[in-house]
């Protein structure tokens, strides 16, 4: 868990290695680290792989904040840098999220 905005943000971690791969979930995903499980198995057998679970999704807080495209992509990036994730590839599940990979990098 990292503190956003005074609240607590899930961030879990699977694997090593020289490649991070951030998995951004979309919306109906309710628990991503836990919905992209196997996903997750595979790629961490040669990739570090980084799943932010945004605020009110798995074990994120709930957040009153405005949920933008703005405020979302600067609380995954402040996220990220708090998990000392600075550099990565990014994939999005959501068509909600797909021009984030652009934002976050």
């Amino acid at each position: 868990m990292v503190e956003v905005d005074g609240k607590s943000m899930h961030v879990y971690t699977k694997g090593k290695g020289a490649n991070t791969i951030v998995l951004l979930s979309g919306l109906g995903t309710a628990a991503p680290a836990l919905d992209y499980e196997p996903l997750i198995n595979e790629m961490a057998k040669d990739n570090r792989i980084v799943v932010v679970e945004t605020f009110g999704y798995g074990w994120s807080d709930v957040t009153n904040k405005e949920r933008t495209v703005e405020n979302i992509v600067e609380e995954i990036r402040t996220a990220l840098k708090k998990s000392d994730y600075r550099r990565s590839l990014h994939f999005n599940a959501s068509f909600r999220f797909r021009h984030l990979q652009y934002v976050l990098c």
